[in-house]
């Protein structure tokens, strides 16, 4: 008998009370493998709502490892079954990020449209910018044409062709038309210190202090940082 099947039969010899417990410490260790385990065996005996509640954490918190690792196909497949097996929907803004760093932008951009909370819906959009910003504007057609996201779309991409070739006037032009509200507004930041950078390195370096590390252009300001 394998480890892993043994750790699965003594866990169920235990008593429904200390199985619970046994699921609790893997979830609140953040032993994900073994709470998914363990409440999943829960569930076969008794659907209770709380075990629900903490098999679908359980699921998040792996596919969060697994694409940490950079292993995205894998956190993909656990988002899918965290939304079989716990009625979730997969509307969640770290499914929507998953996607779009697989590639299936697409698809993450219909999710966004299910997403009711205004404010969450506008979180999630700011979140996806950066990967916005790289894609061609017809894969944004998936998001409402009142999109944030779309409608500064083309304004975003001005700026930064602008800026790679050096035409400060046309730069300044794109940059006005991002809203403050905008998903795109640090690229402004960026890209004006990008374009004063070699006659003004302490000003650029201004500009770039005000960009906060969980930016969706955090790691752009870091490499201009070091540039």
């Amino acid at each position: 008998m394998s480890r892993q099947k043994s750790k699965s039969h003594d866990r169920r010899a235990l008593a429904p009370a200390s199985r619970e417990e046994f699921a609790t410490k893997a979830l609140d260790a953040e032993r994900f493998r073994e709470a998914i385990e363990a409440y999943k065996d829960l569930l076969k005996t008794e659907r209770r709502a709380p075990w629900v509640e903490a098999l679908a954490a359980a699921y998040a918190g792996r596919a969060a490892e697994l694409q940490a690792k950079g292993m995205i196909p894998e956190a993909l497949t656990i988002w899918r079954n965290r939304a079989t097996a716990c009625g979730k929907p997969l509307n969640d803004p770290a499914y929507i990020d998953c996607l779009c760093l697989g590639g299936a932008s697409s698809e993450a951009f219909r999710l966004i449209t299910a997403i009711d909370d205004p404010t969450q819906r506008a979180a999630i959009e700011t979140r996806l910018a950066a990967i916005a910003l790289l894609l061609p504007a017809d894969a944004l057609t998936a998001l409402p044409a009142d999109s944030p996201l779309r409608r500064h779309h083309g304004n975003a991409v001005a700026a930064l062709r602008a800026c790679s070739a050096g035409d400060s006037g046309a730069l300044d032009s794109a940059l006005r038309e991002i809203p403050f509200r905008s998903p795109y507004r640090d690229l402004r930041p960026v890209l004006k210190a990008l374009n004063i950078v070699q006659r003004n390195p302490a000003q650029a370096n201004e500009l770039l202090a005000r960009i906060d590390s969980d930016s969706p252009f955090g790691r752009l300001a870091a490499v201009t940082r070091i540039a």
